[in-house]
């Protein structure tokens, strides 16, 4: 009888578990815990950053080929595991400076700040990002594209980012991955790094300076908040504006080395001169007057410049296959 009332007790219990409107609901928690994850790992990832790594990689591949389009699954395998690696990056950056970014307002509302995913869970998932793009790119890209891809993940994550809240040296440590993306997609052509690959990093190693210290002059308060050392927050005016003129100087002369070493014509010499000296003097105006409006110009300024390179660089060159 005891037997008997128990079995019909689990039969009852069973019945109950196995509702259509538990299972619904266990359904809906998952897909909603999936669904907060997905969208906060997708908000980490900063996918806008990682397209603009990919047009660079873009641009040094098809500069190396002469615009031919040579073993595409290649390529199109290194846009798919690099986006991995730098998407995994951006996580872990977050992930370290998740006290930082609940200072500043313009992060505060940040995935993890805001506690739509745990530490843990971003430290996991920005290391698997990184893990599986490195191990990807060695499978199909070759040495060169995956020891400059990891260079440029590790020295983001762990020298970068710690760095940010040492010195306001940073910016310089953090523009050298930076400029790098335009050598991942030479090698990738190549499989080596010559000449105009080592220029082309020069230039996007000088650029990236004025660039920066315009955001860092309109969000110097945040900055200031979160304990970042940046100029000209945590040294004063006055080396930023010695840098900014410094670097927007040193990029006019870097940029001619490719006409005089007859790696580029005539229209190419014009073009980025005349651009050179509008950056150059777009940089003076600000060293001098230091204004949010002014900064802003400096910043549009610097990103119609680099497309304007390029262009100019694609248009123009002497050393296309």
């Amino acid at each position: 009888m005891n037997s008997q009332l128990t079995t019909t007790k689990r039969q009852r219990d069973w019945a109950y578990e196995a509702t259509p409107v538990e299972k619904l609901d266990r359904q809906q928690t998952v897909s909603a815990a999936v669904l907060r994850w997905g969208s906060a790992f997708l908000a980490m990832s900063k996918l806008r950053m990682v397209v603009m790594i990919w047009v660079t990689i873009l641009f040094g591949y098809f500069l190396a080929t002469g615009f031919v389009l040579v073993a595409p699954f290649k390529l199109v395998m290194t846009l798919l595991f690099s986006g991995l690696t730098a998407s995994g990056s951006f996580i872990l950056n977050q992930y370290l400076e998740i006290e930082v970014d609940r200072k500043m307002p313009r992060t505060r509302f940040r995935p993890l700040p805001r506690g739509l995913v745990s530490p843990s869970t971003a430290l996991f998932g920005g290391l698997i990002f990184m893990g599986i793009g490195v191990f990807g790119l060695s499978l199909f890209s070759g040495f060169l594209p995956t020891l400059l891809t990891a260079f440029i993940g590790f020295s983001y994550v762990w020298v970068y980012t710690p760095l940010k809240r040492v010195t306001w040296l940073n910016t310089t440590v953090g523009a050298i991955p930076g400029a790098i993306p335009p050598m991942i997609g030479w090698s990738l052509a190549r499989e080596q790094l010559d000449l105009v690959a080592w220029l082309l990093f020069l230039v996007m190693f000088l650029w990236q300076h004025p660039h920066f210290y315009a955001i860092g002059w309109l969000y110097r308060k945040d900055y200031k908040l979160g304990g970042i050392r940046i100029l000209p927050g945590s040294e004063g005016a006055f080396w930023m504006s010695v840098q900014t003129i410094f670097f927007a100087a040193v990029m006019i002369p870097a940029t001619w080395s490719l006409y005089f070493l007859g790696l580029t014509g005539d229209i190419y010499f014009i073009g980025v001169s005349l651009i050179g000296l509008l950056f150059l003097g777009h940089s003076m105006i600000f060293s001098i007057k230091k204004t949010d409006a002014i900064a802003r110009q400096l910043l549009f300024s610097s990103l119609l410049y680099l497309p304007v390179f390029l262009l100019l660089l694609s248009i123009d060159s002497q050393f296309l296959v």
